[in-house]
């Protein structure tokens, strides 16, 4: 591998700045026009990555948006999880029966306890999906995304989030579409339970459906189905397999509080709420260097930031954990593709195009043609160094 200047050496170099090699917004005169006007991130905007992608970025323990990704299975530790809870539970005596969410995942998981527990496994129960995060699944967590999801949940719960994630069955959703649905499921489970007193139903579902029920019950349960928002907000310390027993209390007031089977000497009646076992796009625990640098780069990408993005390639090149090729790779399959290029803020295009590869940016090259053939809104003095990065990028 030579030392210095190979291609990917160059391409990182044009990596190390934001906005591109040349950025008009900095010079005398350059063009407002290109300036990030910051609110909604363009992850929620631009279609998904890939799954391969986002396998990619969580394999080398990348924190991943999962949303309402309602395909993916459990991976073999998921299930090893489930039938470790299983077992447990059939110390217990068991649950009476299983009602999963529909997802493949939860359902998965109900039947790996079933087969521990010989509990009827019941059909699914439609509504306990997770939040549909639209085209913000299988993004990198960043902390713009975890403030624009924020403000969805405080400010605007009727905003719908557009698009559809690459591995979900349910196009993007408001807030308040998946808190009604949510905890109109919840509530037939717990109509269910009011006829059957002394049964426990195992219920195999999200975190983000049990983060919405401690908020409901926060807030006292009310009929309208507003919640607390803190727990929705509060950053998530829970383990696939954990459960909370949601039960009224002495007073009729109903609580959701966490239960381990494994310390447990009894099995009260209630609703159990089971996190699902662990699927790929759960953080690896064990994962190489490469697969790391690789992850890196790629959610560092996605996310804009060409600097990182940078750093993390050479210092991948000088360990000798990745190959030129390998860093190219990763660099392109994370950029937009030409179907989002025209979603792109001016500058994301323009900077996303200097990170690309020959390939990658020949599917570019119709969208930067398109806007930037006129610019009339820049100044004299700002548009020879544009027009001169523009030519360098075959424009």
């Amino acid at each position: 591998m030579s030392v210095s200047r190979s291609v990917t050496e160059r391409r990182a170099r044009r990596l190390a700045r934001k906005n591109g090699p040349v950025d008009p917004t900095l010079t005398p005169g350059g063009a407002s026009f290109l300036v990030p006007s910051g609110g909604i991130p363009h992850e929620a905007i631009t279609d998904p990555p890939s799954p391969g992608a986002s396998d990619e970025m969580a394999a080398g323990g990348e924190n991943i948006v999962r949303g309402n990704s309602n395909l993916q299975p459990l991976n073999a530790l998921g299930h090893q999880t489930a039938s470790k809870v299983g077992a447990d539970l059939a110390a217990l005596g068991g649950p009476d029966e299983i009602i999963p969410a529909s997802s493949t995942r939860a359902q998965e998981t109900g039947q790996d306890v079933a087969a521990q527990t010989g509990a009827p496994v019941q059909p699914p129960v439609q509504g306990l999906e997770s939040h549909a995060l639209g085209q913000l699944e299988g993004e990198p967590r960043t902390p713009q995304v975890k403030r624009y999801l924020s403000s969805l949940i405080k400010s605007d719960p009727n905003q719908k989030i557009p698009g559809q994630g690459a591995l979900s069955s349910r196009p993007g959703e408001s807030f308040n579409q998946f808190r009604t649905r949510a905890l109109g499921a919840i509530k037939a489970l717990m109509q269910k339970l009011a006829s059957s007193p002394s049964s426990r139903v195992l219920v195999p579902t999200s975190t983000q459906v049990i983060k919405l029920v401690q908020g409901w019950c926060a807030a006292g349960c009310p009929d309208d189905g507003s919640i607390d928002h803190r727990p929705m907000l509060a950053e998530d310390s829970g383990k696939p397999g954990e459960i909370e027993r949601l039960f009224p209390d002495a007073e009729g007031r109903w609580e959701l509080s966490p239960f381990s089977p494994k310390s447990a000497h009894e099995f009260p009646p209630g609703i159990y709420l089971m996190r699902h076992g662990e699927t790929d796009s759960v953080q690896a625990i064990h994962a190489s260097e490469g697969q790391r640098a690789r992850a890196q780069i790629i959610s560092h990408v996605r996310n804009g930031d060409y600097h990182s993005a940078r750093k993390v390639g050479m210092d991948a090149r000088g360990k000798g954990i990745l190959g030129d090729q390998e860093i190219s790779d990763s660099i392109d399959e994370a950029l937009p593709g030409a179907q989002d290029a025209g979603r792109l803020l001016p500058s994301e295009l323009l900077a996303a195009a200097s990170a690309a590869g020959p390939g990658k940016r020949a599917e570019l090259l119709p969208a930067l043609r398109e806007r930037f053939g006129d610019l009339s809104q820049v100044s004299q003095e700002g548009q020879h160094p544009l027009r001169s990065h523009l030519g360098r990028l075959g424009v």
